[in-house]
């Protein structure tokens, strides 16, 4: 199965970061989650689609972004959601960020057909998944890691991309490919 997304990619420096985070706790065998596939990066996820007109879609995000501007967050919340066996990084409350969200829901609102989704506009939690799909066991390892290792950390929102993700038959992602990518101002 095929679905798809819009992602706030993260700067260099901060995706680096990750990568050794995801490196390091697959190593200690808490989880291989940022290892699991080659193109997994620390991303903030804004919309997910079912189905998409590609082109009229990329042309009405690409307005959407024309004059958008890098925006500066602080990873500062260590969280969980309830029973979704998944641990991440928040972002601080920031207006530009929840500006942003609502421009590409304002704009993509044709493509918002499923109203279950968490990343509509009343429902949105931004933050950038350390780990999913996490027994408990794991979920205390990786917690006590993170407890550890991990310092707030000022980072910014360098690029917006359509991605198309390939689910496998459980529905998690096995592959993505990069449809549309616009870096930030």
């Amino acid at each position: 199965m095929v679905t798809y997304a819009v992602v706030g990619m993260l700067d260099e420096k901060t995706t680096q970061y990750f990568k050794k985070m995801w490196k390091d706790l697959n190593e200690y065998h808490i989880t291989d989650y940022g290892t699991s596939y080659n193109h997994r990066y620390p991303h903030i996820t804004f919309a997910d689609y079912d189905e998409i007109d590609q082109a009229r879609f990329i042309s009405l995000l690409e307005s959407s972004l024309q004059n958008q501007q890098q925006i500066e967050l602080s990873l500062s919340i260590l969280g969980t959601f309830i029973q979704s066996k998944t641990l991440f990084l928040a972002p601080a409350f920031s207006q530009k960020l929840y500006d942003l969200h609502a421009c590409i829901h304002n704009n993509m609102k044709e493509f918002d057909l499923n109203q279950n989704s968490f990343y509509l506009k009343d429902r949105w939690n931004p933050h950038c998944t350390i780990a999913s799909r996490l027994k408990v066991s794991e979920m205390s390892e990786i917690i006590h890691y993170c407890q550890r290792h991990l310092k707030p950390m000022v980072v910014r929102l360098a690029e917006i991309a359509l991605i198309e993700i390939t689910l496998n038959a459980s529905n998690i992602a096995v592959s993505d490919r990069v449809l549309y990518s616009k870096k930030l101002k």
